[in-house]
């Protein structure tokens, strides 16, 4: 019998109870009714990376070494980007490939570029290239001419219009890596399908009738894999779930007004006077459909460069060239996420626990908290790499989003384009033999995912592996239930040697 995962990126059950109520999503009733379900609690930064690899890994960043899109290297004074290769650990996919099963991994992010398997893989958005995204390599050309297969949609989305004018391809987009997954589960044993433009609606149109109809149509396909006679165990699982935005907050103009932070106004507002929003520049490319033309002419480094409607450099990201690194105390990054540029240890703690009082303490215009809860790195880390985590992590307050772009005058203003940011409430449910039904789980984490499935194929768990087996979901007197968790140690020389290996033959490929 085959184990089926369908993840769903930025699904959080309070969004969705509606339509599961009232009768819009029959099939996910259905598995709430015939499984266990609950609110899986992400890794902070409730973000896509890292949070897809700590699914796939069961550990926390700090032993991945990946913490966000970026992060700041305090030494070198610059940002540094990851792919795939960055994460320093095997996933649940080269444990069951290793036991002597089939898998097929279809649309997951953070997996470009793709990895030798047992089976196949297939990278996913966004993060992933236009081509060369699959192994085995001759993969990429049959899903292109059977499924006309693409990572990315006609246009590039960077407003609610684009959504609503191209949303047919976006659904197909989204039917797709069904096709894919259904036609291809007859060649493996494990089956992971992902679905990333699912958060991407989430994200620009929240609650929105689209949202509901893509929704519709991942229930119905679900339901495909719940009437496939060779399917035992079907896995749902997000990386993390969907909260409404009614405040923004930008940390580095905070940091500045602080004065922990600083940059060089000259440069900034040379490149605002321009009057060039990268937002205009999308739209010209979409209606032209030069889009994957451009992003493929001009470096990232120069997209990031221009400035966006509110003013900011670079959106959630920061350009090396616009701070003062010699200057700055304290830089942000992503959502949550602040680096402390200090040497001397007294300053540190107490530029740091400033810092951590001020957030903990403060309120948006409309009295929103802009952090649920404030955290020093080692409080909520663990792991080899410790020392190169931002210095201060915070969770987002509900109902407000938290940009690190540069150059916006104000501390606090409305969202420009986005009604919805992640939260720690993912969702997790599991269906098939030996799992109980219709009950309601509490207390579990995104990390205990992995080690479940492996447990429920009969394969040993890393011992070096942070998430439990969830062995709550199994029927009293069940084989399961009663069976032993069997760990097995990992050689971790053997796999730096292995990983080094592999990350020259990709990069001599790249």
């Amino acid at each position: 019998m085959k184990t089926v995962v369908i993840g769903l990126d930025g699904a959080n059950w309070s969004l969705i109870e509606p339509w599961i109520e009232n009768g819009d999503l029959p099939n996910l009733k259905y598995l709430r009714e015939n499984g266990v379900w609950g609110i899986s609690t992400s890794q902070l930064p409730a973000v896509t990376c890292p949070n897809w690899k700590c699914y796939s890994t069961g550990k926390n960043p700090a032993k991945l070494g990946v913490f966000w899109w970026q992060r700041v290297d305090r030494k070198k004074k610059k940002l540094v980007g990851y792919n795939s290769l960055s994460f320093d650990s095997l996933e649940i996919f080269d444990y069951i490939s290793r036991a002597g099963f089939r898998v097929g991994v279809i649309n997951m992010p953070t997996t470009y570029p793709p990895k030798k398997l047992n089976g196949f893989m297939i990278s996913g958005a966004p993060d992933s290239a236009y081509t060369r995204y699959t192994y085995p390599e001759t993969l990429e050309e049959k899903l292109k001419e059977k499924y006309n297969y693409r990572v990315y949609p006609k246009i590039h989305v960077s407003t609610q219009e684009d959504i609503r004018e191209y949303i047919d391809d976006i659904l197909s987009i989204i039917d797709s890596r069904f096709d894919v997954g259904e036609d291809m589960l007859t060649e493996v044993d494990f089956l992971q399908v992902s679905i990333f433009y699912i958060n991407v609606l989430h994200h620009f149109l929240f609650d929105d009738v689209l949202v509901k109809r893509a929704w519709k149509l991942i229930d119905s396909r679900i339901g495909e894999f719940i009437s496939n006679e060779e399917v035992g165990n079907i896995f749902l699982m997000s990386d993390h779930g969907t909260n409404e935005i009614y405040d923004a907050f930008y940390v580095n103009t905070w940091l500045e007004r602080e004065g922990y932070l600083k940059t060089k106004k000259s440069l900034l507002k040379n490149l605002q006077k321009i009057g060039i929003t990268k937002q205009n520049l999308v739209k010209i490319a979409n209606k032209m459909g030069i889009t994957h033309l451009i992003r493929r002419t001009f470096p990232e480094r120069i997209i990031r460069s221009i400035p966006s409607e509110d003013g900011t450099i670079a959106g959630t990201r920061i350009l090396d060239a616009h701070i003062d690194w010699e200057k700055s105390k304290a830089i942000a990054v992503g959502q949550g996420l602040i680096y402390l540029m200090v040497d001397d240890k007294s300053e540190y703690e107490r530029i740091r626990e400033d810092i951590i009082k001020k957030l903990t303490n403060l309120t948006t215009p409309n009295g929103y908290k802009v952090a649920r809860k404030v955290y020093r790195k080692e409080e909520l880390y663990k792991g080899r790499y410790l020392d190169i985590a931002p210095d201060i992590i915070y969770e987002e307050g509900v109902h407000v989003y938290t940009s690190s772009g540069i150059g916006n005058e104000n501390v606090f203003g409305l969202p420009k384009k986005w009604r919805a940011e992640n939260s720690t409430e993912g969702i997790f449910l599991a269906y098939g033999n030996g799992i109980k039904r219709g009950e309601v789980l509490t207390g579990v984490s995104i990390l205990d995912i992995a080690p479940t499935i492996l447990y429920v194929m009969g394969i040993p768990i890393p011992n070096d592996i942070d998430g439990r087996v969830l062995k709550e979901i199994f029927e009293e007197g069940s084989e399961l239930s009663k069976g032993e968790v069997r760990y097995t140690e990992i050689n971790r020389e053997k796999e730096l040697l292995n990983r080094k290996i592999r990350k020259m033959k990709k990069l001599k490929k790249l």
